[in-house]
């Protein structure tokens, strides 16, 4: 947990795990331990890890990951949407994947998508550059 506070039902709700560097090591504070993540950002850190996967690279559960990484060529825009949909349903937090569009911005694909966790009645729109 935090240190010196109490966790929300939707932090509860969203899980707790160890907090990532963008390198996919493990975060560490001052006092030598990992750094927790907790709620949405913990939501956030699950659906970069279920991107950027290639599917299969998790031995208990091969049916997540999408291999979508900097600097690689674009997949199929329906292949990909469809590795989305498929990567991030298998998330309990996650009831629907609503929407999954794609951007070019000069030399950039942005997805955009609207994701419906299972505690709330609104759709979140996220935004991967």
């Amino acid at each position: 947990t935090r240190d010196n506070q109490i966790l929300t039902n939707l932090d509860k709700q969203m899980g707790i795990d160890i907090k990532l560097t963008e390198e996919f090591d493990f975060s560490w504070n001052n006092r030598n331990d990992v750094n927790l993540i907790t709620g949405a950002s913990n939501a956030g850190q699950a659906i970069i890890i279920k991107l950027t996967l290639e599917k299969g690279d998790l031995k208990n559960h091969p049916e997540i990951g999408v291999d979508l990484n900097v600097g690689e060529k674009l997949k199929d825009p329906y292949e990909l949407k469809e590795e989305i949909i498929r990567s991030l349903s298998q998330d309990s937090r996650f009831e629907k994947v609503e929407q999954v569009n794609f951007r070019v911005d000069g030399n950039q694909v942005k997805i955009d998508m609207k994701l419906k966790l299972k505690s709330s009645a609104v759709p979140i729109p996220i935004t991967i550059q």
